[in-house]
């Protein structure tokens, strides 16, 4: 009996032991405390270790081209955030790779990485992710800066390849294909997405995708914005959606002042994702769709969208209208076929920084419900698209904003109609794409009147 209970109680810890003991043997490895470079500190990570960067600028051989040994789980984690930890590759290698063997999971939070290249289009990365390439790990990208940024074929900042991607707060700014290929700031291909409060802006290629490159993807992009992005010869200057099923989302996106060949703030091939609250305005025509051109067998679906002043067609098919609903898309003279949808001048306000944002006092684009039973239930929105927004880096949240009273609107075409009259409300504000006010007190309260409607007449 007495052998019998040594064995059994060996067993349990045994047990324990393999259980727990990559929990209970993690370590934080601190750069340049313990360790003089990124990557000498990366190697000798077990499983669910941290590497802890220090503030600074980091440059050099062992700080960029950092591959990982093939352990379950890393994080690479800055001190302060991405304003004071950069990684500069100075346009000679990318800054990370996860390519097999690697890490089953990986995580990056708070770091700059800056002037990451790739060159090559041969194995082992095959042109992708000039600041990072992950194939077939779980990523977890948080709070991170991309500037400047070179792939020669797929991702210029960031390529995904299978496993899943989990990307938040982070700002892509000046990264580039070169000389061709996809997806200007980042490339997703046949992997599970998260893509939230993020902003693509400068990006460019010459082929699908000035921003941002998704094909086979499943999961969820909301709360991003992308402007200013350029696909030189193809297709999709904000946005390129290539082969997704209605497993991925788009919703409070907007896009501004993107250019493409064809559909210059979005471009959907073979897919059925679903649009809502995004908004498209003033992107620049090329061809002849400066909104969103959808080609082969495409029947992505929109609602509560804005398309305005974007040139040519607001929305082109090659196999009939998509099925959009109460949106609003401004057309020549009609009314763009569904249900629910308007065509109306949105009345875009101008603030100083040159952002946009509907004005409370008379855009048709904001709506109260006032019959609940006139309007199907499952239209759950306050207000139309995704409005613009300013994107404060480096972590914080989203911000939409209405700007005060003062400010002047692009266009007064409609008197001030249907809106809320609240004494103690003195500013209206859009936050993550909910209408909102905000009292006195600054305290804010959701408005429970959000239905769309016609409002016409």
């Amino acid at each position: 009996m007495t052998a019998f209970r040594r064995l059994f109680g060996l067993l349990c810890v045994l047990y324990l032991i393999l259980t727990t003991g990559s929990d209970m043997q993690a370590a934080t490895r601190r750069v340049p405390q313990d360790y003089t470079t990124i990557q000498a500190a990366v190697t000798a990570c077990a499983s669910g270790d941290t590497v802890l960067i220090a503030d600074g600028t980091y440059t050099g051989v062992g700080n960029r081209d950092i591959t990982f040994p093939a352990i379950d789980s890393i994080t690479i984690r800055s001190v302060s955030g991405p304003g004071a930890c950069i990684i500069d590759c100075d346009l000679q290698d990318q800054a990370f790779i996860l390519r097999s063997p690697s890490p089953e999971s990986a995580t990056f939070e708070g770091l700059t990485i800056r002037e990451g290249r790739l060159e090559t289009t041969t194995w082992p990365c095959y042109g992708r992710g000039g600041g990072i390439f992950s194939q077939s790990s779980d990523v977890i990208i948080d709070n991170c800066v991309f500037e400047d940024c070179v792939s020669a074929q797929f991702g210029g900042a960031v390529g995904i390849l299978g496993g899943s991607a989990k990307i938040t707060n982070c700002s892509f700014s000046e990264c580039l294909i070169n000389p061709a290929g996809w997806g200007g700031a980042l490339a997703v291909v046949q992997s599970d997405l998260t893509l939230i409060d993020c902003q693509f802006s400068g990006n460019r290629c010459t082929g699908f995708g000035g921003g941002a490159y998704l094909a086979g993807v499943r999961g969820a992009v909301s709360r991003c914005r992308f402007d200013n992005n350029i696909s030189t010869d193809g297709f999709g200057g904000g946005l390129s959606v290539n082969e997704c099923s209605a497993a991925l989302t788009i919703s409070n996106c907007g896009f501004e002042a993107n250019r493409a060949v064809e559909g210059s703030a979005i471009h959907s091939d073979n897919s059925s994702s679903h649009f809502d609250s995004c908004s498209a305005a003033y992107n620049i025509l090329v061809g002849g769709c400066g909104g969103m051109n959808i080609v082969g067998d495409s029947k992505p679906s929109l609602s509560n969208c804005i398309f305005f002043s974007n040139g040519g067609s607001e929305i082109a098919s090659e196999t009939g209208n998509p099925p959009v609903s109460y949106s609003n898309i401004y057309l020549p003279s009609g009314v763009f076929p569904g249900t629910g949808n308007i065509n109306e001048d949105p009345d875009f306000i101008s603030v100083p920084t040159s952002d946009l944002y509907l004005n409370q006092s008379t855009s048709r684009s904001v709506f109260r419900h006032r019959n609940r039973s006139a309007v199907p239930e499952h239209v759950d929105h306050s207000s139309l698209g995704s409005v613009r927004f300013r994107h404060h880096r480096h972590g914080l949240p989203f911000h939409f904003q209405y700007p005060d009273s003062d400010s002047t609107a692009i266009s007064d075409t409609h008197p001030a109609s249907d809106h809320h009259t609240d004494a103690d409300a003195h500013r209206d504000r859009l936050h993550g794409g909910i209408l909102r006010v905000s009292d006195s007190d600054g305290r804010f309260r959701d408005m429970a009147s959000g239905r769309m409607e016609h409002l016409r007449g």
